[in-house]
């Protein structure tokens, strides 16, 4: 009974010889969510600087809990008191966010689809609360959009954005275009030299292209051709250039009634030779005469260049400029039709057909402007012609 007193005594005795731990005045500061693994921290005491580790103090800290908390840790033989304190200072961060923004279709929900390209996320755990204001901008395609990032620490963050939207539709265009006719240019030798013959007219083909055409914003970004369907052949014109070379009977005939002259004069005196051929040298030689033209008057400020030839009819126009670029070269005047003949503001020749209103080779690069003299000056030629 007497030891079992002592006993108690002595443990009674030691519980009271056993010190406090220190308090270490000031506050350890860590910022939410941090990994302390590893990690270490400085104890102040009267002056002397002790490194401890987390992972020795008692109970152990959580970063993921805000607040104060008290920890033992017992070092060299002392226990110490140390207090924590865990803040949150990281704001949430907006990222996915691009000045322009494009989207495929027709049917796009501006609003939704924007919300769904600006995101938002949490620096520790990502729970966070989001919410967007969408406002449209100074057009369709322009818009101001605020967003608001709330943690579950209650830090706040506010942006606002302005995108540019693209809305991006691809349709597949049918279209005819028309295929130019050519000119298919042959020798005739049955037609004088300088003249020309149009035995068969030029007509323009016909072709159904089908495109894949690319719209951005409603205007025409791109196309790429799938497919053609021709629906009528191109038909060449055919011209026919002279090239036989005009005989003058004129001075064939001149010339066999001297030869004839010359031998009825060697049968005749020596006077009557010396008489006549005094009288033939004092005789002024006749000069053979140009062939005449038609009377033929074009509009005016026209000519008529070279000898016409099977109701064919060639014009040089002086008021040739056209207006926005471009000049007329030449007026044709066939059958009672007119082919206007130029060059357009490119430099590129077109013929244009009084007689089916239209272009060879595609249609040229004139104003509408100058699309009207071409048509009106062929009517003139084709009129002033008959």
């Amino acid at each position: 009974m007497v030891g079992m007193l002592i006993i108690i005594l002595s443990l009674l005795l030691a519980g009271c010889m056993k010190k406090e731990p220190t308090v270490i005045e000031g506050k350890q500061m860590l910022e939410y969510g941090d990994d302390l693994t590893n990690q270490t921290f400085t104890i102040n005491h009267e002056g002397e600087e002790i490194e401890a580790d987390f992972t020795a103090i008692d109970p152990e800290v959580d970063t993921m809990e805000l607040g104060e908390t008290e920890h033992l840790i017992e070092l060299d033989g002392k226990e110490y008191l140390v207090t924590m304190l865990v803040e949150d200072t990281k704001m949430p961060v907006f990222n996915g966010i691009e000045e322009v923004l494009t989207f495929s279709g027709e049917d796009v929900d501006i609003e939704e689809e924007l919300k769904k390209h600006i995101t938002a996320e949490d620096p520790v755990d990502g729970e966070l609360e989001v919410s967007f204001e969408v406002i449209a901008g100074e057009n369709e395609y322009t818009y101001d959009v605020e967003a608001k990032a709330t943690d579950k620490n209650e830090n706040e963050t506010v942006e606002t954005f302005q995108v540019i939207v693209e809305i991006k539709v691809v349709k597949e265009v049918i279209e005819e275009e028309t295929i130019a006719f050519k000119t298919v240019n042959k020798d005739d030798a049955s037609l004088n030299k300088g003249a020309t013959k149009v035995p068969v007219e030029g007509e323009n083909g016909l072709k159904e292209v089908t495109y894949k055409v690319t719209y951005i914003n409603g205007e025409e970004e791109s196309r790429e051709k799938v497919k053609e369907e021709m629906i009528k052949e191109p038909k060449d014109k055919i011209v026919l250039n002279g090239t036989k070379v005009a005989t003058n009977s004129g001075s064939q005939s001149s010339s066999n009634t001297g030869s004839t002259a010359n031998s009825n004069t060697s049968n005749n005196s020596n006077s009557s030779s010396n008489s006549s051929s005094s009288n033939k040298q004092d005789k002024p030689k006749e000069e053979s005469k140009p062939e005449s033209k038609p009377n033929v008057q074009g509009p005016p400020g026209s000519t008529l260049t070279g000898n016409p030839a099977d109701g064919v009819y060639t014009f040089s126009y002086n008021d040739n400029s056209l207006p926005g670029g471009g000049k007329i070269t030449q007026v044709v005047v066939i059958g009672g039709g007119a082919v206007v003949t130029g060059v357009d503001r490119d430099g590129v020749q077109f013929d244009y057909a009084y007689s089916d209103n239209s272009f060879a080779f595609g249609k040229p690069n004139l104003s509408n402007e100058a699309i009207s003299k071409v048509q009106s000056v062929a009517s003139k030629f084709a009129n002033s012609v008959k």
